[in-house]
């Protein structure tokens, strides 16, 4: 037998030649169906031809538009956007302790709002905290994204983020006109957000300057709002109080800081 190729006809190479770009089949009957459709409504009057189809009761446009947009909103993620998937481990992980510190003073707010409507706190007081909050965590979160917190010797800003909170708290303690005591208890709140990373040291610094911060409270009571305090010796007893228990809380933070890292 020979070798030799079979020859084929010109007839059978232009077959060849067009079927490369010949359309799959699929497609011929999609735009055959399209087509059957589009000459099907030039028979209607001209009325209902300019009417828009409908599909399943959605306009097919809108239903088109829809299913071209539906995998953008599949797609998108808060906590993606906020934290992103390239970010460091580390950086993330600051991130969402932010954002766990960002729900605690977010569930204070309400707490302003009620004092306000009791006529405790005078409405410039809570709307001026609730925007310093805002304000505290928005910063916090740029530092933190742009990574500028690593140049610090406290990379997660544990610490300042304790002092802002405790300024925060001294500055709703001065405005307030009763119930000093019991928002004093939310000292504690915040100290518990450095048992996992502060020493024993880093409690005591920040324990002295909350009994320090809430003495000169009550100083500029006494000489700026007097009306504001009842009973001076309450007032000294609760700072009292207040210097017992944080130091038993450091301690004991700073112990369970000590276990977490052996």
């Amino acid at each position: 037998m020979s070798n030799r190729p079979a020859l084929t006809s010109p007839a059978h190479n232009k077959f060849a030649i067009f079927s490369k770009f010949a359309p799959p089949p699929e497609q011929t009957l999609v735009e055959n169906d399209v087509n059957f459709q589009s000459n099907a409504r030039l028979d209607l009057p001209k009325h209902e031809r300019d009417a828009p189809q409908v599909v399943c009761g959605v306009p097919s446009r809108l239903a088109s538009a829809s299913v071209l947009r539906t995998p953008k909103f599949e797609n998108m993620n808060l906590a993606a956007l906020l934290i992103p998937p390239s970010l460091d481990a580390k950086q993330a992980l600051r991130l969402r302790r932010l954002g766990l510190a960002a729900l605690s003073y977010a569930l204070t707010v309400p707490v302003l709002a009620l004092t306000w409507a009791f006529g405790v706190l005078p409405a410039a007081a809570a709307l001026g905290t609730a925007s310093a909050y805002l304000a505290i965590n928005l910063g916090l979160y740029a530092v933190i994204r742009s990574g500028l917190n690593l140049r610090f010797d406290d990379p997660s800003l544990t610490r300042f983020q304790i002092l802002t909170a405790i300024t925060a708290v001294m500055y709703v303690v001065y405005q307030l006109d009763d119930g000093r005591g019991l928002a004093l208890f939310s000292c504690f709140v915040v100290f518990a957000f450095g048992v996992f990373r502060l020493d024993s040291r880093e409690f005591r610094v920040i324990t002295l300057y909350t009994l320090a911060a809430y003495a000169f409270v009550l100083d500029l009571l006494m000489y700026l709002r007097p009306r504001a305090i009842h009973d001076v010796r309450l007032e000294w007893m609760s700072w009292l109080m207040l210097a017992v228990l944080l130091p038993s809380f450091a301690i004991v933070g700073g112990r369970i800081n000590t276990l977490r890292r052996k």
